[in-house]
């Protein structure tokens, strides 16, 4: 009912498992989050259609301490010629991850439970961040990377095609540039 996630586990240095997106069978969810709260696991990830009144309280009902609502943006049709980008934003002339983008990067995630979960130990959200940008720019993650660039990198976005579908990884942009709507230009 539920799997351990190896490369989570690893890379923040304690048990993590997930229970799968299709099980709705209320019972042996049940018996599942009781066998996870009973062992060395620390963190569950459990995603659950906002709708299912019954699974939330499930949830709430056995130490849901950080909820949040996953969005994912995405798109239909091909990467190629599906828009036409204004001239500052072009795609990232590195072969390597520089501080420039690690750090726009970082900005990504100002919000995400990675950075607010205080149970996460000091430093994993900047190491899951910067590895996040790493291997996107290495394109283990997203097949391209973009760059909103006026005299430095402001903005960031990250994409991906999965099955057919475009998804926006990671999109962001710098603290010192926000309010120029350049967000909206990607």
């Amino acid at each position: 009912m539920y799997k351990k996630l190896e490369w989570d586990s690893r890379f923040f240095g304690f048990e993590i498992v997930q229970i799968g997106r299709d099980k709705t069978n209320v019972e042996c969810l049940r018996k599942s989050v009781s066998q996870i709260k009973k062992s060395e696991n620390k963190l569950l990830y459990w995603f659950i259609e906002p709708e299912s009144e019954e699974l939330n309280k499930l949830a709430i009902d056995n130490g849901a301490v950080l909820v949040d609502e996953k969005i994912t943006f995405s798109f239909r049709g091909s990467m190629e010629n599906s828009y036409v980008m204004p001239s500052e934003i072009i795609e990232y002339p590195y072969k390597e991850a520089g501080e420039q983008i690690i750090k726009l990067g970082l900005q990504c995630g100002v919000y995400s439970r990675f950075r607010l979960d205080k149970k996460f130990p000091c430093g994993s959200f900047e190491g899951l961040y910067s590895e996040w940008v790493y291997r996107s720019v290495n394109h283990d993650f997203a097949d391209v990377v973009y760059v909103y660039k006026d005299a430095d990198f402001e903005g960031l976005i990250t994409l991906a095609e999965r099955n057919g579908v475009g998804h926006i990884v990671l999109i962001g942009v710098d603290e010192k540039s926000r309010g120029k709507r350049i967000g909206q230009k990607f």
